[in-house]
């Protein structure tokens, strides 16, 4: 289900991330500090989808779209923004980088992102579970309706993602020692 680097899916993260932008541009500081990152992407989806005419099939790819938007503003590989929308990306990125903690991401932001394209290579849904709760903000009921699987499943792949991204950033630790 995860997102491929075709043109069209760069597209169609660009759309889901100004979506955003314009989300939060439009909301009193204050409330966005408030909103969760689920919460304001499902808003910003429900607007899209309104705006664009999407199915409800839309909904899975949206979300992926949105936790990658999220995952490049929390490694900071977001393309250079106009001014406009600095500040838009600044308090996306406070949010999530605010989820990241609460969900005890305790590497560094890199280090993170380097296991979670270790893990990308090598077990798509797994990658596809990280993405969905610590980018796109879902709980772990949510993550398993929007892939299509039982909760337990959802569970065990991110209890190996976990494990397998603790491995990884351990490993180049240890190199770098």
């Amino acid at each position: 289900m995860g997102l491929n680097s075709t043109k069209n899916d760069e597209h169609f993260v660009e759309l889901v991330h100004n979506q955003l932008r314009r989300l939060v541009s439009g909301m009193v500081a204050s409330s966005v500090h408030q909103m969760q990152c689920g919460k304001l992407i499902q808003e910003s989806y429900l607007r899209f989808a309104t705006d664009m005419g999407l199915s409800a099939s839309s909904r899975n790819l949206y979300f992926m779209a949105a936790a990658e938007v999220f995952r490049s503003l929390a490694t900071a590989k977001a393309a250079n923004p106009g001014i406009a929308q600095i500040a838009a990306d600044e308090t996306l990125t406070r949010l999530i980088r605010g989820r990241l903690s609460t969900l005890g991401v305790t590497s560094d932001q890199a280090s993170f992102n380097w296991a979670l394209d270790r893990i990308s290579e090598r077990n798509e849904r797994a990658a596809d579970v990280v993405k969905l709760r610590c980018f796109a903000g879902l709980n772990r009921e949510e993550v398993a309706q929007l892939l299509n699987i039982s909760v337990k499943a959802a569970d065990a792949c991110w209890k190996h993602a976990q494990w397998f991204m603790q491995q990884e950033v351990e490993a180049v630790g240890t190199q770098e020692g």
